[in-house]
């Protein structure tokens, strides 16, 4: 029973940091919407086309890495052993992979891709964190498996509050 104890305490010291830095973004791309500024948030791919498709997208910006990194900086600051700075970092370019992959198969913002939509920013960040061995890889698994199916249900929810757009 310690073994499962340990790897749920590792599996959340893992995820809960992730789903702030994401929340964060979620928070901020809202924010942006809301009030009309997102022309003062500059894309991360400069707007650069790959073939027909943008390398990234709209909603991976500088703006959306700084808040990476400030939530990622917050975290390291309030908790000790939380690496915060790989944490933002893995978030944010976990999400950009994720961009992406998607404009490579020609899927449209906002559009919904399994695994890749809900999982991009867990996935990287944990493999920064399993390359560092700061994560042992039982903690990283049942992190991913629990992001992948809470994720969706938590948009889910959230979109049948008003919070957002799409349900996925």
């Amino acid at each position: 029973m310690n073994d499962i104890f340990r790897i749920s305490v590792d599996t959340l010291w893992f995820i809960v940091p992730c789903l702030l830095v994401n929340s964060a973004l979620n928070l901020f791309y809202e924010t942006k919407r809301k009030y009309d500024a997102e022309r003062y948030d500059m894309p991360f791919d400069f707007g650069l086309f790959l073939g027909k498709n943008r390398i990234l997208g709209q909603s991976t910006t500088w703006g959306g890495l700084l808040i990476s990194l400030l939530i990622g900086l917050l975290l390291s600051y309030f908790f000790a052993d939380i690496h915060g700075l790989a944490i933002g970092l893995g978030c944010f370019f976990g999400h950009a992979l994720g961009s992406f992959i998607k404009r490579r198969f020609g899927i449209a913002r906002g559009a919904y891709l399994p695994i890749v939509d809900h999982g991009d920013y867990v996935l990287l960040t944990g493999a920064l964190l399993l390359l560092s061995s700061d994560l042992p890889i039982e903690a990283y698994a049942a992190g991913v498996v629990s992001i992948l199916v809470m994720h969706p249900i938590i948009c889910i929810v959230a979109h049948k509050a008003g919070f957002r757009d799409n349900p996925l």
